[in-house]
């Protein structure tokens, strides 16, 4: 009987996932630009990190002068060298939304574009050198070359 109280007590909190979800598609139900919104916070992300990232890997250190450690590119990260982590796993959601709003004609941006993005931010997820992101940022372009 302790093994259920036990189990009960750890995964109780898990109702919060719920709320989240509810939570976010009332945003988006009452406000619809929030997509565009979080489509041209996402590429600032991505075109800050990326530029940053490169300019660390052929300088030796990146804008603010944090080194590259132990031959690993990690740009604004500093020590913890999770940038290939947080390029590959936020890039089928910045994928998504911009066919999402490509097909509301909502964009301004070519698809091309997103393409050249693309093969910066996996060149960087390998220099990065995480393997996982980089397994994980060619699984999604394989997936999405499906889908598509």
């Amino acid at each position: 009987m302790p093994d259920v109280v036990k189990a009960i007590k750890i995964s109780f909190f898990y109702f919060r996932f719920g709320i989240f979800f509810t939570a976010v598609y009332y945003l988006l139900e009452i406000n619809k630009n929030l997509y565009r919104y979080f489509f041209y916070s996402i590429l600032l992300s991505y075109l800050i990190l990326v530029g940053d990232g490169y300019l660390q890997f052929y300088t030796g250190k990146n804008i603010i002068g944090y080194p590259i450690y132990f031959g690993r590119v990690s740009s604004f990260f500093n020590d913890e060298l999770i940038l290939g982590s947080y390029l590959s796993r936020l890039f089928p959601i910045f994928f998504g939304l911009t066919l999402y709003l490509n097909e509301k004609n909502q964009l301004p941006i070519n698809i091309k574009y997103i393409f050249f993005i693309f093969i910066l931010v996996d060149v960087l997820t390998f220099l990065s050198g995480e393997r996982s992101a980089f397994f994980y940022i060619n699984f999604s372009a394989i997936f999405m070359i499906i889908m598509i």
